[in-house]
């Protein structure tokens, strides 16, 4: 592979609270592989009573990314937490100063998304972020990537 995007995908600490359950992080994991595959876009055209076309659905996936792998990070012990049906999550207003890099024990679940892709354009990168907010129905995403390339 000659270059590798990455993107991270995070919730405003306002919007933490619903994805306390497995079943909130796997459904918003799922939505994100959608709308990064370019399938969400492909159903909510469809929704609107646009026909799609077999080769119309290539191209719109084309646009899109053909692959990628995702991986949730939650900023806490989320091992134990799940195992205790996150009961004992601590829910903070600011990190704690004595922890590494300022985060404390704040629950921060936030999703990585390693893609087949290099440079993307800024009309790209706004058209990806606003996909992922209205599907994601969060409008205040917060949404980064970066790549690199092999030498």
């Amino acid at each position: 592979m000659r270059q590798l995007g990455y993107f991270v995908i995070e919730w405003p600490l306002a919007s933490r609270f619903p994805l306390r359950s497995r079943a909130a992080l796997e459904d918003a994991g799922k939505m994100v592989k959608q709308v990064l595959g370019g399938e969400w876009e492909i159903e909510r055209r469809r929704d609107r009573g646009e026909r799609i076309s077999r080769q119309r659905k290539e191209d719109i996936r084309a646009w899109w990314f053909p692959a990628g792998l995702r991986r949730w990070h939650y900023f806490g012990d989320l091992v134990k937490e799940l195992g205790e049906g996150m009961k004992s999550l601590a829910w903070v207003d600011k990190a704690s100063e004595s922890s590494p890099g300022g985060q404390g024990d704040r629950y921060n679940p936030h999703v990585n998304v390693l893609v087949p892709y290099g440079f993307i354009t800024r009309g790209k990168f706004h058209r990806i972020k606003r996909a992922l907010r209205a599907a994601l129905q969060e409008p205040d995403l917060i949404v980064h990537y970066g790549y690199t390339r092999s030498r």
